[in-house]
């Protein structure tokens, strides 16, 4: 069995229910068919590609020890600054395709301004 902790892990650990992963990441690359990795309570963002596959008998199985258990793909901004009046900035990586404020999805401010369909595949900005 292998141990993940977001909050008080460390991926140079071994995994160990006292010193436990800090990544699903890392369990996930030195799982084997089999194993069980226990998820600790936190918000866990990242992409997760098992090294190695289990089998019909013994899958390797990741599961939340308690809850909340969050794996989110998406990323905080940080950094924020003020620009003008309540008008706040920050950089982002391209391509950014979506923003969540309190676990809602927004629409992010953008020039130019546009009342399309939020994930249209094909906008026409004329």
């Amino acid at each position: 069995d292998y141990y993940v902790s977001a909050h008080t892990g460390d991926d140079a650990n071994p995994g160990t229910r006292g010193e436990p992963f800090q990544t699903i990441s890392k369990a996930a690359s030195v799982a084997e068919s089999g194993d069980v990795c226990h998820i600790r309570p936190g918000i866990y963002r990242e992409t997760i590609r098992p090294a190695q596959s289990g089998t019909a008998a013994n899958p390797i199985r990741f599961v939340a020890a308690e809850d909340p258990v969050i794996v989110s793909g998406a990323e905080r901004l940080r950094d924020w600054q003020q620009w003008k009046n309540k008008i706040y900035q920050t950089d982002v990586e391209a391509p950014f395709k979506q923003m969540f404020v309190d676990g809602k999805m927004v629409r992010q401010a953008r020039w130019p301004n546009s009342d399309l369909a939020l994930m249209d595949p094909n906008p026409d900005y004329s």
